[in-house]
């Protein structure tokens, strides 16, 4: 093949250098970063790959190329300024999120892509009727066994950012189902229970029009929505119980500052683009509580709290009740309003069961138990069955108890057998079916004395 014999241009050559060097750049920085990097991505919250090792074994030589891929995918050279280009150009070019677990709403809000949430805002996961069932056999069983003890109960439920404000989700994330899973439970607690568990989304809906009540970087409530969930907290205790008088809001001082973006621009790498005007609430006056050394009683069975969700505890010498506060995230913000009114209140990271409720109350003894639940933990975090939850009427099966109690709805019945394990049954005339046992079923006898069951286990009264 012939050639024209001419030289390259030197414009030509710094071109195919410059792109022999992009091509190599990637590589070296590579080699810099793995001396340099402690391994975890504090963007995306998790430890990075590590170099596979190779220790002659077959396995491991099989394992290495999978293993390199996924560590190179983790640690080329200049993964960060890549990663913050393209997030720069989807998320601010573009509007869109640039990954998976944000949502950019309008108005520069951003919302967490949490599957719960999602079907909750559209209405397209609701709850099965067991479930509900479920939840009012829990809530009515926690009330009544703290009420045995002379302990006053509180269920609230702390709503979703889109909950609050749906008009800056984005258009193409639509509503196609009836209403959310939370209008679900308290529709039906009205219809079948006397239990009533604290809503707070009215409030916040109401409260929004004369200040911001969330972050619009961040998932959770700001101080201003805070203080209005401590408000009804408060004004729901005293309806039910002990008087308390939460505080005014003239009592504070409101206070904004500007800063990079919260836990969802932090998502998407871009925090420092999507600013937060954080709205404070400086008490005017001293606050009361303090904080206090705390440890739990190592007599009681605990479950293994990590030191970043460690129960912990506020003391105000001029009040009188006590209280304990189970949590979520939601919870951390209600704390400085909440704890000026308790001698002392605990506060405890968990969905409780029996267990630890119970130990807790022999521990603190307290005359109050809230509980907090975020709105999207509701239907994937189901409330534990507990025996001590859902027994009444005694039953004998092979000489040990069993316990049976029939449901408002006359569609379920919860059931505890002979090793105490506790679950919700569907009842059809006289037969009963136990999916969670095998989906044995069982016959109930003409004068309601026996049950017979598909496994040849009879229970009797």
């Amino acid at each position: 093949m012939a050639t024209s014999g001419k030289p390259v241009a030197a414009e030509t050559r710094a071109i195919i250098a410059l792109f022999v060097f992009a091509l190599w750049l990637p590589l070296l920085a590579s080699g810099y970063k793995a001396s340099s990097s402690n391994g975890f991505d504090m963007a995306e919250k998790r430890r990075l790959a590590a170099m596979p090792k190779l220790d002659g074994s077959i396995s491991a030589i099989k394992a290495f190329p999978e293993k390199f891929s996924r560590y190179y995918d983790d640690n080329f050279g200049l993964r960060d300024v890549l990663i913050r280009w393209h997030n720069l150009a989807k998320g601010v070019l573009l509007g869109q999120s640039p990954v998976r677990n944000a949502i950019i709403g309008k108005q520069g809000w951003l919302f967490l892509a949490d599957g719960n949430i999602l079907a909750d805002y559209q209405g397209t996961h609701p709850f099965k009727e067991e479930e509900l069932e479920r939840w009012r056999v829990v809530l009515e069983g926690k009330k009544r066994w703290l009420a045995s003890q002379g302990i006053q109960y509180l269920f609230l439920v702390a709503p979703d950012k889109p909950s609050v404000y749906p008009e800056f989700m984005p258009d193409n994330i639509g509503r196609i189902g009836g209403g959310s899973r939370l209008d679900q439970l308290i529709s039906y607690l009205k219809k079948y229970s006397d239990i009533e568990i604290l809503d707070l989304r009215p409030s916040l809906r109401e409260g929004k029009g004369a200040a911001r009540v969330f972050h619009k970087t961040d998932t959770h409530w700001n101080e201003q929505g805070a203080y209005i969930a401590y408000r009804e907290i408060m004004n729901r205790l005293s309806k039910e119980g002990r008087p308390f008088t939460p505080r005014n809001p003239n009592e504070f001082t409101q206070v904004e500052e500007t800063t990079d973006g919260h836990d969802i621009a932090g998502m998407m790498g871009l925090q420092n683009v999507f600013k937060e005007k954080n709205i404070h609430l400086m008490p005017k006056t001293e606050r009361c509580a303090r904080e206090v050394a705390f440890r739990l009683d190592n007599m009681y069975a605990w479950p293994k709290y990590t030191p970043d969700h460690a129960p912990y505890a506020r003391e105000c010498k001029t009040a009188s009740v006590r209280a304990v506060f189970f949590q979520d995230s939601f919870g951390t913000g209600l704390v400085n309003f909440i704890s000026e009114h308790f001698r002392r209140i605990v506060y405890v990271w968990d969905y409780p069961n029996h267990a630890v409720l119970n130990s807790i109350i022999q521990q603190e003894h307290p005359d109050i138990v809230i509980e907090e639940r975020v709105e999207r933990h509701l239907k994937p975090m189901l409330p534990e069955m507990d025996r001590e939850f859902v027994s009444s009427t005694s039953w004998k099966c092979n000489g040990k108890v069993c316990e049976v109690r029939g449901s408002i709805s006359n569609r379920f019945v919860s059931l505890v057998n002979e090793h105490g394990s506790a679950v919700l049954a569907s009842i059809t005339g006289k037969t009963i079916t136990v999916k969670d046992w095998n989906n044995i079923k069982g016959t109930v006898s003409d004068n309601l004395s026996s049950i017979n069951w598909s496994n040849g286990a009879v229970w009797e009264r």
